[in-house]
């Protein structure tokens, strides 16, 4: 049986368009079942000008942008002729995915909203990607909406620090999840006990 492995990924697009907008931003964070750290990568993504003209006329999107970073950051003259295109990033990805040295390895998207929207976006603009990863997604965001609406309350405030960049939500999403496997661990020694 092959080992399994998690690609955690958050991407920052031009809008919520699975066909129309494009990544602006991506992280990832490759794991262990377990959670462990085996790798990370996050890098802008170049732009052409019918990604600029969706994103500017977006106002939430570009609001949300600016306030981060992440539109200062797109368009600094130092790195913006220098930004890697989606398909750059989508090798690299690949790349990363394939240091578990398995190529047999069963690699399954994690994240928050990664079933809805980052799953469906990298069929559009990193089909190799995609098509690599495992069928299944681990979401925590549908954990975190489940506990919610089961405890009236939150197992952690991770999400409170999300900044809408790709890195540090990723790392709000493993704390997230890290979280809920120590519950679910516990619970589990309860119940052999």
């Amino acid at each position: 049986m092959s080992k399994k492995y998690l690609l955690w990924m958050d991407l920052e697009s031009t809008g919520l368009s699975t066909s129309e907008d494009a990544i602006i931003e991506v992280a990832a964070v490759l794991t262990d079942t377990d959670l462990n750290e085996l790798g990370q990568y996050e890098s802008l993504v170049q732009l052409d000008a019918a990604g600029w003209e969706r994103l500017m006329a977006n106002d939430f999107v570009r609001n949300m942008h600016e306030s981060n970073g992440l539109l200062a950051a797109l368009r600094d003259p130092a790195t913006a002729a220098s930004l890697p295109e989606v398909a750059d990033v989508e090798q690299t990805l690949l790349a990363l995915v394939e240091t578990t040295g398995d190529p047999e390895s069963s690699v399954l998207l994690a994240g928050s909203g990664v079933s809805h929207f980052d799953h469906e976006l990298l069929k559009t603009r990193m089909p190799a990607l995609a098509s690599r990863l495992g069928y299944a997604t681990i979401d925590v965001g549908v954990m975190r909406r489940a506990y919610l609406m089961w405890t009236g309350g939150n197992l952690v405030s991770a999400n409170d620090d999300k900044t809408h960049r790709s890195m540090d939500d990723i790392q709000c999403h493993l704390a997230e999840a890290r979280a809920f496997r120590e519950l679910f661990l516990a619970s589990q020694r309860e119940l052999a006990s």
